[in-house]
């Protein structure tokens, strides 16, 4: 007799390996489970460091192996790892009992596609995303709290970073940003050119990307990230993270108010006048409207 095939799929949370529920764990308790349901197991997914919430490439390809019919068994730690969203959790049970594929869980009960076992497992998915629910709760009111008391919460807009503080006057001050030494300098130096209405953002996104000007992740910026940062009041000293609003952060300011004014009233003038990059330069491009419609004139090349 042919051997069933499986798949094992495997999450992790940084909250998870303080618990000892590391991949490495996982994979090695999963695998043990496939052997004991004598199962073959033809793919380990991993997808530690992604939250239960969303969706996910993994159970996708999941889904695709279940519809494909080439798997007889997906295998988890247990049923948080797969989901902490209760709707996408049932619809991933709905399509394995239409396809006769069993979900093997290490820890907890397996759904064997009974009642009892299906309102279980509905129920344990439900307890799952509300402790997700409860956490994100708290980590929001903890956001909250820090922006409430001037400090930014979360990866600071390019120009700053973040920073340790071993003395902090406060439990909020332990993470803070600062000005960082080589990308402020180029962020005070865009603001200041662009306030003189002489240059575009196209102009200035060429100019600073010349000069190293970089995203947190090393690459160069585009002209819509540039636009964007004319337009981030942190660089103002202000700090506002959903719900949550400081009018002085305790961060060091990059720009003062006078220049950043000056930059908002450029881009709204050059907004207003449809300032785009174009292959051809046109004479008035952008003032001429047709005196009926009150549409711009455009020009095309022939």
């Amino acid at each position: 007799m042919e051997q069933q095939q499986a798949v094992v799929y495997i999450r992790v949370s940084t909250e998870d390996q303080k618990d000892g529920l590391s991949p490495d764990v996982q994979r090695s308790l999963c695998l043990k489970r496939a052997q004991e349901a004598k199962y073959e197991v033809i793919e380990v997914i991993d997808e530690s460091g992604i939250s239960g919430f969303k969706e996910r490439d993994g159970i996708k390809k999941i889904q695709q192996y279940i519809k494909d019919g080439e798997v007889s068994a997906i295998i988890a730690l247990s049923s948080d790892r797969l989901f902490r969203n209760a709707p996408a959790h049932m619809e991933m049970m709905r399509l394995a009992l239409e396809h006769e594929v069993k979900v093997l869980y290490v820890s907890g009960s397996t759904p064997d596609g009974s009642a009892t076992s299906v309102m279980a497992d509905s129920v344990g998915a439900v307890i799952n995303q509300f402790y997700r629910d409860q956490v994100s709760e708290k980590v929001k009111a903890t956001l909250y709290a820090k922006v409430e008391a001037g400090y930014f919460p979360s990866l600071p807009p390019v120009g700053y970073l973040n920073v340790e503080k071993l003395n902090a006057p406060d439990r909020f001050g332990q993470k803070v940003i600062e000005p960082h030494p080589v990308m402020a300098p180029l962020i005070k130096e865009l603001f200041a050119l662009y306030s003189t209405g002489v240059y575009s953002v196209y102009d200035l996104t060429d100019l600073m990307n010349e000069r190293g000007m970089r995203s947190h992740k090393g690459f160069p910026l585009s002209p819509s990230r540039v636009f964007d940062l004319l337009k981030n009041r942190v660089y103002l000293g202000e700090v506002k993270w959903g719900k949550a609003f400081c009018k002085n952060g305790k961060h060091e300011h990059l720009v003062d108010e006078d220049t950043f004014n000056r930059v908002q009233a450029v881009l709204a003038t050059n907004n207003h006048k449809a300032t785009r990059r174009r292959k051809h330069k046109w004479l008035l491009a952008g003032f001429v409207r047709c005196s009926n419609h009150g549409r711009r004139y455009v020009g095309e090349w022939h």
